[in-house]
């Protein structure tokens, strides 16, 4: 999809093209129907695997305890294929590892967000707020980012600074100077959901992995100043598609519904609806004033729009 964007001959390739999309819609449905099976019988997340509450406490904690300095960088919908990416990108700048964690339901900003910070394993919540539903670690809302980085800061006084990937390219030296006596450094960039929500289906596909490059860049920046660990994590990843096709825009079944996203709807269900499944909140780890979530099936959206969406399972 990425190359199409520079293909000055995509008329002529256009029957192998449509063949191309059509076979990995073929896989990825087929996968994604045995995955959620999988998940009605089982629940979310897995046991044995690395839980999205679990990276901070695991991987950034342990750090500090120690003394070490850390850039803790928090990217919005960066996927797993791009993370290897980056992962391949950072190899000369020292020892990389790249693994797979399960994300919170729903995989929506607010809630993958406040699902990387300290102490969220047992203790992230949906919490019923405003006609809403607000993520909460305890008794704490996270509804935003100043929340998130509040947090930190509380936690970890003056050894905590945080700023974004675009203020470390725009001015490097500027902010060096602030982090001489900091051991946690938090980088954010909301640059791969921005991308695919505002910039138009082919100007995602041309520049979204644009953003590798930028992280990787900046990673050699902080490692320069001493930051010795790097962890880079994610709060979702999402899904691309070139359009949703006819048919794929589902209805949102009855019920008392607090969150209403692309591909999600979170509160109580008075029954199921046609292309959608129904869950129990617990039966997929979701903990708070929520009893269900629905999600659809495949790759079905309740509302229409261009092909890039996250939310669901």
């Amino acid at each position: 999809e990425t190359a199409l964007t520079s293909c000055t001959g995509e008329d002529v390739l256009s029957p192998l093209i449509e063949l191309c999309r059509a076979r990995h819609r073929e896989a990825a449905l087929a996968l994604q129907g045995k995955f959620l099976a999988a998940v009605q019988e089982e629940g979310w997340p897995p046991e044995g695997i690395l839980r999205q509450t679990r990276i901070f406490d695991e991987h950034a904690a342990a750090v500090l305890d120690r003394r070490e300095k850390i850039a803790y960088f928090l990217v919005d919908s960066l996927r797993y294929e791009m993370g290897r990416d980056l992962g391949e990108a950072m190899a000369e700048t020292g020892e990389v590892e790249i693994r797979h964690a399960a994300c919170v339901a729903p995989t929506i900003t607010a809630c993958g967000m406040a699902a990387l910070m300290p102490g969220a394993d047992g203790m992230l919540r949906l919490v019923e707020k405003d006609g809403g539903l607000v993520p909460a670690i305890g008794t704490r809302l996270l509804k935003t980012s100043p929340d998130r980085m509040k947090l930190l800061s509380e936690t970890y006084g003056d050894r905590f600074f945080e700023t974004t990937l675009d203020d470390l390219l725009d001015s490097f030296k500027r902010v060096s100077k602030k982090l001489q006596n900091v051991d946690l450094l938090v980088v954010r960039t909301q640059d791969p959901d921005a991308i695919g929500e505002n910039l138009g289906p082919w100007r995602a596909r041309r520049y979204l992995s644009d953003v590798i490059g930028d992280i990787a860049t900046v990673v050699k920046s902080v490692v320069s100043l001493g930051f010795t660990r790097v962890l880079i994590s994610a709060d979702h990843g999402h899904v691309m598609l070139p359009e949703i096709p006819a048919g794929d825009v589902v209805q949102s079944p009855p019920g008392g519904w607090l969150e209403n996203k692309r591909r999600c709807r979170l509160g109580s269900g008075l029954s199921g609806g046609a292309g959608t499944i129904t869950l129990k909140a617990g039966h997929v780890g979701i903990q708070g004033d929520v009893q269900e979530i629905c999600v659809p099936i495949g790759f079905r959206v309740f509302s229409a729009g261009d092909g890039y969406f996250h939310g669901g399972l």
